[in-house]
């Protein structure tokens, strides 16, 4: 894949850890959001993600800071010259 490519992805997967995981973490928390289920494993996960979601909010934010950082470092490193031989 072109590094171009690979930049975008990395900074749209980044800006949905940074931004839009946390704010629905939050939502769901804050309006007691429950799924019934009635799978012992699944309960005992969903156990866990209530009582440590805010420590799970902010790893994944910190995974999608890194993951923007390098996105950002792919986009913006292209060499333009590079581009247009592919090009021609």
């Amino acid at each position: 894949m072109n590094k171009k490519v690979i930049g975008i992805i990395l900074l749209i997967i980044g800006f949905y850890f940074l931004v839009i995981y946390p704010v629905v973490t939050i939502i769901i928390v804050v309006f007691n959001i429950r799924l019934d289920f009635h799978l012992n494993y699944f309960d005992l996960w969903i156990n866990f993600f209530w009582d440590h979601w805010w420590w799970i909010s902010i790893l994944i934010g910190g995974i999608g800071i890194v993951m923007i950082k390098y996105g950002r470092r792919y986009v913006l490193t292209i060499n333009p010259e590079s581009l247009k031989s592919d090009i021609a």
